[in-house]
């Protein structure tokens, strides 16, 4: 996968990722964003700490992969998320540790309800 980031008219930045499939390349524009509520009501912000920029990403529904150690959020997270690459589970959802780990994170669990 490649990223690139463009700068439109000087007013705000799109990052895309060519995304390789059967057919070729697809391009995906994904939103820039510095805090959660720039993101879809589903979504949070996650990002680079040095950049200052994140990305809009999906937070885990019920049986998607998530980090213990990461936050469990009543409600979206404001905050850019830049300790993790991914965003806690849904509000009303925990992450029930399972034994896998990842290298950078921790403890690996799956969104469950509580």
């Amino acid at each position: 996968m490649f990223t690139y980031i463009f700068c439109l008219a000087s007013l705000f930045l799109v990052v895309t990722h060519a995304q390789r499939t059967d057919a070729g390349y697809q391009i995906i524009a994904v939103p820039l964003c510095t805090h959660g509520s720039d993101c879809g009501p589903r979504e949070c912000c996650v990002g680079n700490r040095n950049s200052g920029l994140g990305e809009c990403m999906p937070m885990g529904r019920t049986g998607k992969e998530c980090y213990v150690q990461g936050e469990y959020a009543y409600e979206r997270p404001e905050h850019m998320i830049t300790n993790f690459d991914k965003c806690p589970c849904v509000p009303g959802e925990f992450c029930a540790g399972i034994t896998k780990y990842h290298p950078l994170y921790g403890q690996i669990g799956i969104c469950s309800f509580g």
